[in-house]
């Protein structure tokens, strides 16, 4: 699955226009720091940081990972070149430190600075103001990745990552799902108030389920990714990908993906997407699904584990026919995973993606098929 939790960091890092800019004059301070940061607290506690500077004023944000709450920060760029930050609780108390420093001895050349140098990771520590308790902070600069993202407004800088994102009348952000730790997006505002309550219920029936039941054993897990791959043209579409494991003999993959139709708030299933679902339109459909998987060579030659059915047996047309599909809408294409097969043979289940022309001549008259890829 690794191939999805790929795309999705790409096309969400791209979607949210995510960068690292740091300036730095001939006396070697750094004159704005402003982009998204990921890494760790004390090592173990996974934070993501949301920073904007204008001069050596620096504000933004960041949250634990696991709880996706905004905590404010404020400071500025020292005159050593250290990052010194204030954190605020409720109602605006101090309540901790940072301080930190840009570090380019290790850095990919993929963010620089304006001389050209790389510049990509942040070391310190930060600091609890009321027991004084002192930990260590790293963090990494992301950068735009080369993907292909949906055609949204991105981020403004020091906007929190899971800020809300508006395109037309559609504006949606992350939110997180009770104490599971997974993060899946909402509408937050759209010209139908009606439809927007109803795509919203249907997702709160989708994260329904999410987590293990009970406390978690020491091996059990639940871990989704999720990301807006379109919205635009009245499609709100959601990409997820995800596995856990609540006990038993094996874990297990889900894709917990989404598409709605905002012109009528409906959740749609794959055989929504096209005028008719029956022979031989449904061969035409799957004919046009396989010649896009062998064009894309998305798939490893076999399976892997005990199953001896290699992927290119399961990519026939009539197992395709017993198939169930999960599936978002994106720029390049529809994205298209056999989520029904069992966990033994994940290894052929990899996405693959549908170019628009291949499906326009099935779609359903006036559907989001019919609207999307031009």
């Amino acid at each position: 699955m690794s191939r999805v939790a790929d795309w999705l960091r790409a096309a969400t890092i791209a979607v949210l226009g995510l960068t690292l800019v740091a300036a730095t004059p001939a006396g070697g301070r750094p004159a704005a720091v402003t982009g998204f940061f990921v890494g760790t607290l004390n090592s173990s506690q996974p934070v993501s940081l949301s920073l904007r500077a204008e001069g050596d004023v620096v504000s933004g944000y960041y949250y634990y990972d696991r709880i996706g709450e905004d905590i404010p920060l404020r400071g500025a760029i020292a005159a050593d070149g250290t990052l010194q930050l204030d954190e605020f609780g409720k109602p605006q108390l101090r309540t901790g430190h940072w301080s930190v420093r840009l570090d380019a001895s290790d850095a990919s050349p993929a963010v620089s600075d304006l001389n050209g140098a790389p510049v990509r990771h942040f070391s310190g520590h930060w600091q609890d103001l009321g027991s004084k308790r002192t930990l260590p902070i790293a963090l990494d600069g992301t950068s735009p990745l080369a993907a292909s993202p949906p055609a949204f407004r991105p981020l403004a800088a020091g906007e929190p990552p899971h800020a809300a994102i508006s395109v037309g009348a559609i504006s949606y952000r992350q939110a997180a799902v009770r104490r599971t730790g997974v993060q899946y997006p909402r509408l937050t505002a759209y010209q139908d108030d009606r439809i927007l309550r109803s795509v919203n219920s249907s997702i709160d029936r989708i994260t329904a389920d999410f987590g293990c039941e009970g406390r978690r054993g020491q091996d059990q897990y639940f871990q989704v990714d999720a990301a807006v791959t379109y919205a635009a043209d009245d499609v709100f579409s959601i990409l997820g990908e995800g596995g856990y494991y609540c006990g038993g003999a094996h874990p297990e993959d889900i894709w917990p993906t989404a598409t709605f139709d905002l012109k009528s708030g409906r959740q749609l299933a794959f055989p929504d997407l096209f005028r008719d679902y029956a022979p031989p339109t449904v061969t035409a459909i799957l004919a046009a699904i396989i010649a896009a998987r062998t064009a894309q060579q998305a798939v490893p030659d076999t399976a892997s584990g005990d199953n001896a059915a290699s992927c290119e047996e399961l990519f026939a047309l009539d197992n395709l026919r017993d198939t169930d599909f999960a599936f978002a809408l994106s720029r390049d294409g529809l994205y298209l995973i056999p989520a029904s097969w069992p966990h033994v043979v994940a290894a052929c289940a990899e996405p693959t993606i549908v170019p628009y022309p291949r499906l326009k001549p099935f779609a359903a008259p006036g559907g989001v098929l019919a609207r999307v890829g031009g």
